[in-house]
Order: C-alpha cells, then structure tokens, then sequence
C-alpha cells in the first residue's frame, strides 16, 4: 500500500476518533455544568469533560496534519519520480557508475540529438581519482504544463581535490515515456568546457 494511502487511513481515523471524543467532552461538561448550577457538584465531570474537550482538538489538528500530508502527496503525482532521479543521479556520480547513469537516459530527445549508452562512460572519463564530495544546485527551466522538468548544476571534488562540474537536464514526469530521463549532460574542469552530450530541451 503506498504510504500515502496510509497517511491517509491514520489520519481520518484520528480526526474521527478526535470528533468522538469532542463530543463526549462536551456533552459530559454541559451535563455537569448543568448539575453543578442545580446544586449538584460535578467538579470531577467539569474537569474531565475540559480534559476531553482538549484532547479532542489536539488529536484533530494532529491527525488532520496526517490527512493533510496525504493530500498533498497525491496532489504531487512526480514527487517520487523526482525524488528517484535525485538519488539515483547522486549514486552514479559518486560510484562514477557509467551503466547506473545511462540507465537513467530517456530513450528519446525532446529536440535534438539522444544520448548514447557510452556518452556516460565518456563523461566519467574525464574524472581522474575517486569522488570525495558533491553539491549540487537546482537551476531555472522554463515552465510547460505537460512536463516536468530539472536542471542541476553538480559539483564534484576528488579525492585529489580536482573540481568538476556536472550539469545535467532530465524529465521526471511527462505524457510520452520515451522522454523520461536524462536528456542532456555538459562537463566541466573548473572552467573548461570538456564535453556535452544530447541536447537541451527546448519548452518555450
């Protein structure tokens, strides 16, 4: 079960559960209230129904929280193929993984020229020593309502303290699934262009 649709379920549990008891506390404070104005003493009723009443509200806004988190995690149908792209692109930078990388490249290009399978190889090739550190950045890409895209700016620092830069532009949502993926990769040594693959897509 996707762990959205759990949120989900635990969430309106909750705000039921939560209802429930906010109206057990309330009838329970208006009887003693109602008690205590005719002479009766309900002290104890008094306090447990204001105990009940504020345990309901927490356990509303709490679990509402739940129920809230699991709309917006359905209302972003490509948060995981992102968050999947993400991961997998930093595990094959820092394994310098020519086949994890190329695995990740879209079968077709938007607009131009396709990567190639050896393209990854090629791009690890200019990466002397074994990677000590990446950062990376997100850049602007021009807004199309039919796909989703990224462009991140890597860089990389070796073990022998050479720097690196890696930008790379991928779909991670799009009706065609031919275009997923990678689309365009450039390198950098400091600031010497070494090499770019595919092309960029053009969304204007």
């Amino acid at each position: 079960m996707p762990i959205e649709d759990i949120i989900s379920i635990v969430g309106i549990i909750g705000v039921i559960v939560g209802f429930l008891l906010f109206a057990g506390g309330t009838a329970l404070l208006v009887i003693s209230i109602i008690k205590t104005i005719k002479g009766k003493r309900r002290i104890g009723g008094i306090v447990g129904g204001g105990i009940m009443l504020f345990g309901s509200i927490l356990l509303v806004f709490y679990f509402g929280m739940f129920a809230l988190t699991s709309a917006m995690l359905n209302s972003m149908p490509y948060a995981k193929p992102l968050e999947y792209y993400n991961s997998s692109i930093f595990s094959s930078l820092y394994a310098k993984n020519s086949d994890q990388l190329a695995y990740l490249f879209a079968k077709e290009s938007y607009s131009g020229d396709a990567l190639e399978k050896e393209d990854a190889a090629t791009t690890f090739g200019y990466i002397e020593g074994d990677v000590k550190s990446i950062n990376s950045e997100a850049l602007e890409v021009p807004y199309k309502s039919d796909i989703y895209a990224s462009y991140v700016k890597y860089n990389i620092i070796t073990e022998d303290s050479e720097k690196y830069v890696i930008y790379i532009y991928y779909f991670y949502g799009c009706d065609n699934d031919d275009y997923l993926g990678i689309q365009y990769i450039k390198i950098y040594e400091g600031n010497e262009l070494l090499e770019e693959f595919g092309t960029i897509p053009d969304l204007d």
